[in-house]
């Protein structure tokens, strides 16, 4: 898991070996950040979330796969 600058994605890699990536202003809570809050992600143990200490944001990885990046009514606007 990490964020990719140059491209301005943020790339996760599978347990199966797949990768998938989406550019950070899709994801409520996200856009606007900087590329050091970006950079500060981490994966707990359990491998199934992402999380952003500083920005005090979680996503679940089989949600952000089914593309939902945010609340229901954010996802609307």
């Amino acid at each position: 898991m990490y964020y990719n600058q140059s491209e301005d994605l943020i790339t996760i890699e599978l347990k199966n070996g797949a990768i998938f990536c989406f550019p950070p202003k899709l994801a409520q809570g996200l856009e606007g950040a900087s590329p050091e809050q970006l950079a500060d992600v981490w994966l707990p143990p359990s491998g199934s979330s992402v999380h952003w200490e500083s920005l005090d944001v979680d996503f679940g990885i089989p949600e952000l796969i089914a593309g939902i990046f945010g609340t229901k009514s954010w996802m609307a606007d």
